[in-house]
């Protein structure tokens, strides 16, 4: 009787320690899917991270400024310094007195307008074509034309 019991208790155990594994195997088979799950979730997330740091870096780029006349980027120094090829009055084409009134009245009211000695800054890009901003760059490489 006491063997029995003994072989008993054994099979009780095994039974036990049996059901214990296939447990925590379960167990452990789901927490593998769940950190498989969480894993793609976070690559999703750092890709919509990326994706939207390079926007944001986009959308800094157009604030980057340069002056019109000169060049100089946009910085604290720059930003309410003189220009040096911002001189004098603007070029006039065949105007009459009435529309150079206008262009005097809305230039002395423009800061960095044309000939007000100061920098004027746009978005860095290409410089818009102008007769103007040719003679200036011309000036500034030595050649007059």
């Amino acid at each position: 009787e006491g063997a029995q019991r003994m072989m008993h208790v054994k099979d009780e155990m095994i039974s036990f320690l049996l059901a214990e594994r296939n447990r925590l195997l379960r167990l452990s088979a789901a927490s593998s899917r769940q950190v498989l799950t969480l894993n793609r979730a976070a690559e999703n997330e750092m890709k919509q991270w990326g994706s939207l740091i390079d926007k944001f870096a986009k959308e800094l780029d157009t604030f980057k400024l340069a002056c019109r006349y000169c060049g100089l980027p946009l910085s604290r120094e720059s930003v309410n310094s003189f220009c040096r090829f911002n001189k004098g009055p603007p070029p006039r084409t065949t105007a009459t007195a009435a529309t150079a009134a206008t262009h005097n009245a809305a230039t002395t009211r423009s800061f960095g307008a044309e000939g007000s000695n100061l920098h004027h800054f746009d978005p860095i890009g290409p410089p818009p074509r102008t007769s103007h901003n040719r003679i200036m760059r011309a000036k500034a490489s030595g050649n007059s034309s």
